[in-house]
Parts: C-alpha cells; structure tokens; sequence
C-alpha cells in the first residue's frame, strides 16, 4: 500500500490481500476490544450504527419494492410524486405500506377462514390501524389452516405476528364471527388472544349478528320457515325448466325475477321476498298460464296450481308485507355496517335504530293485513269456515267455556307477534355483547355538554383499563379538551367529515397542529377508532381469493395467492408493464439518491 499503484484495476487486488493480512486483522481485533471496554465517543459510535442499521433496512425495502414490481409488471409512477398522497403509484405506495401499522402503533385484528377451490382452508389476516385520515382497514395474508380450534387459529395469529415484527401487546380490539371457537369465553379465539394481551376487546362482528338476529327470527314458527321454503321452492321449480323461466321471465316485464334463497346471505332473502311482493301479480298471472297449458305434463300442471294456491292465501301474502318491510331495513343497515372505516358507537347505534323500528312495527299488523288485502283480493283466513275445535273436557274441569280464538287472532298472535318478539329479543342479547366496550367510550359522543365530574369518570375508567397508555394527567386533559373543542367547534355543523364525532375530533386535533397539548386525548381516539367492528374486509378477500384461484388456478402457492389478492383489493385494476417508463423512473430515482 505503501509503493501505489498506476492504474485502478489493481487496487481490487490490493485491497484483498491488505484486507487478510495479519496486521489489518489485529487492527480490527484492537477496535472490537476497545468498543467493549468503553470509549470516549461510545454514544457517537452507537448512533452512528444505528443509523447505518436504519439505512440498510430502507435500501433492503426499495429493492424489495422494485423487484415485486417489476416482477409483476406493474408501473412505478402514479399521477403525483407527493408521500402520502392515494394517486402516487405502486413504488411510493407499497413503500408506505410498509412502514403504515408500526407507524400507528395500536391495532385491531379480524380473521375468518373458508376452504378454496383446492379444498385448502384459507385463513385470511385483516388488520385496522388509524392514520391522520382516519381508520384503514388492510388485509396482509392468506394463511393455509389445518385445525379449526381457538388454540390453533390463535397459535397461527400470534406467529404471523410475530414473523412480521408487529408487537400483540399494541393490539386493541379484536373482530370475528360469532362462531364458538372464536367468540368462545374460554377457549375462543379471542379468549386465547387476550391471554397474550388482555386489553385486546372483542367486538363481534356486527353484521353477522345482525345476520344471526334475522336467521333467529325467521325460524321461530312453522309458518315462518314454510313461508321461506315456498320461496326456495318456486324459485328452484322455475328455474329448473328453460319453458317455465321463459314464461315467467315473460310476464314480469322488467321487474325483478324470482331470487334463490341463502342460509348466510340475508341480502339474498330480502332480494327473493322483495322480487315476489313487487311482482305478486305478475307471479300468479304466470302461474295461472302454467296451470293452463295443456301442452304441458300433468305434473307440471298440478305443481303450478299447488303453488298458486299457497300464494293465493291472505295468511302468505300478509307475510310478504311483513318480511319485505323488515328485511328492507335489515339490509339497508346491514351495507351501512359494512363499511370500512366504521366506529364502533355508530354501529350499535345504527342496531339500536333498527330495534327501535322493530319494536314500531308490533302494533301495525292492521296495516299489513289491509295491503295484503288489497293485493291478493282474498278477505277470510285460510281456517275461516271450518268448524272451530273443541277440546275434550275431563270430569274435574270446571264447566267454564274456554276462549277460542278467530283465525285472524290466531295468526296474529301466533306469527306475526312471535316473529316480532323474536326479533326484538334478539337483538336486546346481541346489544348486550357490545355494551361493555362502548360504555368506556361512549362519552365522546356528549363530551362538550358533560359535567367535569362525568368527564373525570369518563378518564378514571379509562385509566383503569389501559394503565400503560395514559398519564395521571388524563382528566384534566380531557377537561380541557372538551372546552377548546366546544369553544372553537360549537358554532359549526357537526360531523364536517360525515362520519363520527370521535373521527371529527381526531381531525381537529391534526388540523389545529394540537397533538402535543393533548397527547392523552390523541391516544384515546385512536385506540378507539382502530377497533374493528366487522369482519366484512375478510369476506371481500374471499371473493377476490375466488376470482384469482380458479379452477385453472388450484395449484397456485401462498405466496402468489397472497400477493396478488393484495393488489386486487388495493387497486381493483392492475395494470400493464410499460418499460420505458420503467426504465425513465428508475434512472430519475437514481440520479435523485431518492430514498424514504
């Protein structure tokens, strides 16, 4: 090293031999020992390894970007250059999803699992986080499952978890279906979780509840469950034969057509009820020239008469009333509760309302008697003119006549109150699940007209429950919170965001740059907008996980399984490589030094 060199191309030899010489290695022995002893400058070392530490995993996560895109074909440049922005691209999106759940710190997590078309059950992973924008529900993996306890799903959450370096003991809620191994008390999903992190709530979902509220009311009388099965029945009978379809195709004349039933999908319930209501006599019209032809087998015929008959009675079309006015409002709510940035006191709200509406409809049957009526033409009960039946009396009975109800008492009484009863006590037991978590919330909702002593509750409670989270200071925080917020926000509209009161004040709070005042306050509102209240983000990866792992597809690997769901769901539209933008962007990013 001493003599150089003349030309460059021998330094790479040079280098070598210096680099495995004896005195380089001692040199290098000497440092390693002086930097475990102590040396003066050991914070300056420390953070200057850090540092080299930190660059590496961001140049290792730039190349990882660039590979997967490049990989796949897809472009770098979105319509802006700007971090944070939707419109950026693929190469600064998936750069910023990969920082944005560490970022947030606190996180709710859902999983669901259904079998695919390699009979391989597919557990799906969706965590929420919350953002300066809001709540973000993502989904991050299918992982194939083989056992379907709580232990084992619990088991395969918390390695995810782990492999990908996401702390449990930052998870805040936790979302499932209804189902025991997950919502079990015990040995549930959410009970082996909570073992791990106890302040990890389980809200269950809510539109499967609600989903489970109809199914409950649905099955409470045989007249309930016959009305659905006459359905089923006339739809499959009509869409078995190509010449009935036509014929009943024919007289709807543009408006809805008989629907399938569904055991899970309540959607499908109200489209078949609501297809019959709207076309009842379009229905009957065709039925009767079914009943008619006599081109057709004896069979056929008499089915078309059996079926008209049953939807002829008054009791069948009071029922249709029924059933289309309260599975509307069911549905209606139920697309409300799927949405993704949902909270979690609008939710149970928009259940209360729903219960509220219900309860409204159990002295209405007049009016549902009057439009069956009016449709159907018929005015007596199906047991009208029978002779009424008497019970035999025992010798030590008293002589006291018994009362006999009329038709229409019995069928009130029977049907329609059962099924109004069942829906109300229903949903008074699926409410009950969610009380406990929205009572530590819920003053948000009212926090500019409480008292200072509601308000300190509030944050004891608060305190109690997350004693890492939150200060001894909380209260008067809060306090203090609540009179700037009345102060400033009052004279305005509500809700300016269109969403809750929790999500406005978390905006207030980014808007006014008043984080630092109100450190407390901040955690607060996103430990409780990150509580997922569905599990809708894993059903819509089951559909997306359908469309890509066809039939022609069974043999597909996790990996790609995953990957490519993820940017259907993200972007619903890949697109095409285009080389030379490809080759344009990165040699802009690379005469920039550009780095995240």
């Amino acid at each position: 090293m001493t003599s150089g060199f003349k030309q460059w191309k021998s330094a790479h030899e040079v280098l070598s031999r210096h680099e495995n010489s004896k005195q380089h290695i001692d040199s290098l022995a000497a440092l390693c020992s002086r930097k475990s002893t102590g040396q003066i400058d050991m914070k300056l070392v420390t953070q200057y390894e850090s540092e080299i530490q930190y660059w590496r995993q961001v140049l290792h996560r730039i190349v990882s970007v660039v590979q997967f895109l490049c990989i796949r074909g897809l472009p770098f440049r979105g319509r802006t250059e700007e971090v944070g922005s939707p419109n950026n691209g693929n190469y600064l999106g998936l750069l910023e999803l990969l920082n944005e759940i560490k970022t947030a710190k606190y996180f709710s997590i859902s999983v669901d699992s259904t079998p695919d078309v390699s009979h391989v059950d597919q557990l799906t992973i969706v965590i929420r986080f919350v953002q300066d924008t809001g709540p973000i529900e993502r989904f991050l993996k299918f992982v194939p499952m083989f056992s379907h306890t709580g232990s084992e799903i619990a088991n395969l959450i918390l390695t995810f978890l782990e492999e990908n370096g996401i702390d449990i003991k930052n998870c805040r809620g936790q979302s499932y279906d209804n189902a025991s191994n997950m919502s079990g008390k015990y040995n549930g999903v959410q009970a082996k979780i909570r073992e791990k992190c106890d302040v990890a709530l389980y809200v269950p979902c809510t539109a499967h509840s609600l989903n489970l509220v109809g199914n409950c009311a649905a099955e409470c009388c045989p007249t309930s469950v016959g009305f659905f099965n006459l359905l089923q029945s006339l739809y499959s009978w009509l869409s078995a034969s190509t010449h009935r379809w036509h014929i009943h195709n024919k007289h709807m004349n543009g408006l809805p057509v008989a629907e399938a039933l569904s055991e899970t999908r309540w959607s499908a319930r109200h489209d078949a009820v609501k297809a019959l209501n709207r076309g009842y006599k379009e229905n009957i019209s065709a039925l009767e020239e079914l009943a008619a032809d006599e081109n057709q087998p004896l069979k056929c015929r008499a089915e078309a008469e059996g079926y008209l008959k049953s939807l002829q009675k008054l009791e069948t079309v009071i029922l249709l009333e029924v059933w289309d006015t309260i599975l509307e409002r069911l549905q209606k709510t139920n697309i409300s509760l799927q949405e993704k940035g949902l909270s979690l006191n609008t939710a149970v709200n928009l259940l209360k309302s729903v219960l509220l509406f219900i309860e409204s409809q159990r002295n209405e049957f007049a009016s549902f008697e009057s439009k069956g009526k009016i449709k159907c033409e018929v005015k007596d009960y199906t047991y009208s003119n029978r002779r009424p039946l008497k019970r035999k009396r025992q010798f030590d009975e008293s002589k006291v006549s018994e009362m006999q109800l009329s038709p229409r008492e019995k069928f009130m009484t029977e049907v329609f109150i059962c099924v109004i009863d069942h829906l109300n006590a229903a949903l008074h037991h699926r409410l009950d699940s969610y009380k406990t978590v929205q009572e530590m919330f819920d003053f948000f909702s009212d926090l500019t007209n409480l008292s200072t002593g509601d308000i300190t509750g509030a944050a004891t409670k608060l305190i109690n429950k997350y004693p890492d989270d939150f200060e001894e200071c909380f209260s008067s925080e809060l306090i203090q919170f609540a009179e700037l917020f009345k102060s400033i926000h009052g004279g305005k509209e509500q809700n300016v965001y269109n969403d809750s009161i929790e999500l406005e004040m978390l905006m207030f709070l980014n808007r006014f740059k008043c984080i630092q005042s109100f450190p407390n306050v901040h955690i607060t509102l996103r430990i409780y907008l990150c509580m997922m209240t569905s599990n809708c983000s894993g059903e819509r990866s089951f559909s997306k996980m359908k469309k890509i792992k066809s039939d022609l597809r069974s043999t597909m690997g996790q990996q790609r399984l995953s990957m490519l769901s993820l940017m259907s769901i993200e972007n619903d539209i890949v697109s095409s490589l285009n080389y030379t933008e490809l080759i344009e962007e990165f040699a802009i990013r690379k005469a920039r030094k550009c780095s995240l």
